[in-house]
């Protein structure tokens, strides 16, 4: 009898806003004797620097997975060239890939010294029908 293979987790968000929470998430769920039984995790920050675009690296990385787990907030992070964040093409490509998919809309009191930033963080050059596609997403998750 082989061994059952694990289930691959891919942690997608904003590096910079959810760094702590896809770390806690890893931690979680390696350091957890029955689920590490049946799952690895991927994020970003663990991969070594690579000669290749990090776009291949992530969206490879998400082609592998069997589960995509998106955090999402205030931060829409930094777009490509067809004005995409690196997030939203994760999310994009395991939806392609029929890929089983959890996400999460975290909302947070921000300190006071902070200006307040808005739940999306869009740009201006994204196109008409992405925005409305990234805000019917985050609407879902809240309902």
């Amino acid at each position: 009898m082989s061994p059952m293979q694990k289930m691959k987790i891919f942690i997608s968000s904003v590096q910079s806003e959810f760094a702590e929470e896809r770390r806690t998430l890893k931690d979680f769920i390696q350091g957890n004797v029955l689920l590490r039984k049946f799952f690895t995790v991927f994020v970003f920050e663990d991969t070594p620097a690579e000669d290749r675009h990090p776009d291949s690296v992530y969206l490879r990385e998400v082609d592998s997975c069997t589960i995509y787990l998106g955090l999402f907030g205030a931060r829409y992070g930094r777009v490509n060239d067809e004005s995409f964040s690196a997030t939203h093409l994760e999310l994009k490509e395991a939806t392609k890939l029929n890929k089983a998919r959890g996400g999460f809309l975290l909302t947070f009191k921000r300190k006071s010294n902070m200006t307040p930033q808005v739940t999306q963080q869009v740009p201006s050059k994204m196109a008409v029908h992405d925005r409305t596609e990234l805000s019917s997403f985050q609407n879902r998750l809240i309902l």
